[in-house]
């Protein structure tokens, strides 16, 4: 199985601090990091 990471997880991890980005990264370093994806897709209006 893959997880698609969407552009909040990306804004936590960018921060690199917070509840957020401690739960998220706790949770990450149970799998390997290849079973991890990133969404780039932008709208723009």
């Amino acid at each position: 199985m893959i997880y698609l990471l969407d552009t909040d997880h990306i804004s936590f991890l960018q921060r690199r601090s917070g509840t957020e980005y401690i739960k998220l990264l706790t949770r990450i370093n149970q799998y390997p990091v290849d079973k991890f994806a990133f969404s780039i897709i932008s709208f723009h209006n």
